[in-house]
């Protein structure tokens, strides 16, 4: 049987109870509302930039490829059918799953980290550049491993 402390705190989680990380933590989300539409909009141009460039690419290059976009959140689909739901696309990528699995490899040797389900995510620090980057190993390893 536990016993009951006076005055006792419990705090959970990775950063509950620690002043420096929750002051960190606000002046962040601070400076997000104070310029969310200066991030969103800049977020928003990257993403659109780079989906039409790459879904230009595969289109170009005949491949069975697309990036969808919704906002800022990306992901590439590995074919052009249309996919309704999480189950279609699972079921589209498992005859894939090797050229998908050596294509995440060719880029992770060039520092690019795709997600296993191909979600990609922008950073407000991103520049054209980084993006360009991105759009230049993605087009070359979906040549190598999707042609």
């Amino acid at each position: 049987k536990l016993k009951k402390q006076k005055n006792s705190v419990f705090f959970g989680g990775t950063f509950s109870g620690n002043p420096l990380v929750t002051e960190v933590g606000f002046k962040n989300l601070d400076f997000i509302f104070k310029n969310k539409k200066k991030i969103f909009n800049h977020l928003e141009n990257l993403s659109i930039y780079f989906e039409k460039k790459l879904n230009s690419f595969f289109n170009n290059n005949h491949l069975d490829i697309k990036i969808i976009r919704y906002c800022s959140i990306l992901r590439i689909i590995y074919s052009k059918k249309l996919i309704r739901n999480k189950l279609e696309r699972e079921k589209s990528e498992k005859k894939l799953a090797k050229k998908i699995n050596d294509f995440q490899s060719f880029t992770l040797k060039k520092n690019i980290l795709l997600s296993k389900r191909g979600a990609i995510f922008f950073c407000y620090s991103y520049t054209k550049k980084n993006v360009d980057h991105l759009i230049d190993v993605i087009s070359k390893g979906t040549l190598k491993f999707f042609k």
